[in-house]
C-alpha cells in the first residue's frame, strides 16, 4: 500500500508540474502578445518573438521557476495572505468562465460533440490528463490548511465543505464548456503554418481553454 500511494503521489506530482509549467507559460507569452497587440492585426505571438528576440514562452518558463522556488522556502503559515489572493482569483476566473460559456449558449446557441465519440476523443487523452490533474489541484486554494484552525473539530467540515464546493463550481465548468464548445470547428488563434484554418467566434476547445474567451469582453 505504502508504494502504491507513493506511485500515485509520483504521477500527480509529474502531471502537476507540467501542467503548471508548460500551461502556465504558455499563458504568460500568448497573454502578453494578445496584450501588446491588436488581436486582428497579423500574428501577435510571432511579433512579440521578433520584439524579445527569442521565444517568450522560455521566459515564462524562467518567471514561474523563480516563483516556485522562491515560495518553497520560509514558514508554510506566511503564505496565508497568497492563499488567500490565489483562492479569489480562481474563484473569478472560473466564474468568468462559466458565464462567458452561458453568454455563448445565449448567443449561438449549443454546439456539442456526441458524449461516446471515441475515435475523435482519444486523439485528447493527453489534455484530459492534464485537465484532471488540474481539478485534483484546486484544493490549494482552500486558505486554512496552511493556517492553524481553531477550534480544531472544525478541520472536516472545513474540508468537506470546500471539496463539495470546489467539485460542483468546477463540474459545472466543465459541462458548459461541453455544451458550448466541444462540437466546434473554427479555431480560436490561427496556428504558424495554417493558413487554410478557419478563425471565428465561437470556436472549438483549445489546447489553453481561456484562448475560447477571447472575443468576450473583460476576460477576453
Amino acid at each position: 500500500m505504502k508504494y502504491f500511494i507513493i506511485t500515485i503521489l509520483i504521477v500527480y506530482v509529474y502531471g502537476a508540474l507540467c501542467l503548471k509549467y508548460i500551461s502556465g507559460a504558455k499563458s504568460f507569452a500568448f497573454g502578453l502578445a494578445y496584450t501588446i497587440y491588436d488581436y486582428n492585426d497579423g500574428n501577435p505571438e510571432e511579433k512579440l518573438e521578433n520584439l524579445f528576440g527569442f521565444d517568450p514562452y522560455y521566459l515564462g518558463i524562467v518567471i514561474f521557476a523563480f516563483f516556485s522556488i522562491y515560495f518553497s522556502f520560509g514558514n508554510i503559515e506566511n503564505g496565508k495572505t497568497l492563499q488567500v489572493v490565489t483562492m479569489i482569483l480562481r474563484f473569478l476566473v472560473t466564474g468568468l468562465m462559466c458565464i462567458g460559456s452561458v453568454i455563448d449558449l445565449h448567443k449561438f446557441g449549443g454546439e456539442r460533440l456526441p458524449v461516446f465519440d471515441w475515435s475523435t476523443q482519444l486523439k485528447y487523452l493527453a489534455k484530459v490528463f492534464g485537465n484532471t490533474t488540474f481539478v485534483f489541484i484546486y484544493h490549494h486554494s482552500i486558505s486554512g490548511i496552511v493556517y492553524p484552525v481553531r477550534p480544531q473539530k472544525e478541520v472536516k467540515g472545513m474540508l468537506m465543505w470546500s471539496n463539495i464546493l470546489g467539485s460542483i463550481f468546477l463540474g459545472t465548468e466543465a459541462i458548459l464548456a461541453y455544451f458550448a464548445f466541444s462540437g466546434q470547428t473554427k479555431v480560436c488563434v490561427a496556428k504558424e503554418g495554417d493558413s487554410s484554418a478557419e478563425i471565428g467566434f465561437p470556436c472549438q476547445i483549445s489546447e489553453l481553454y481561456n484562448e475560447n474567451f477571447l472575443n468576450l469582453n473583460g476576460i477576453g
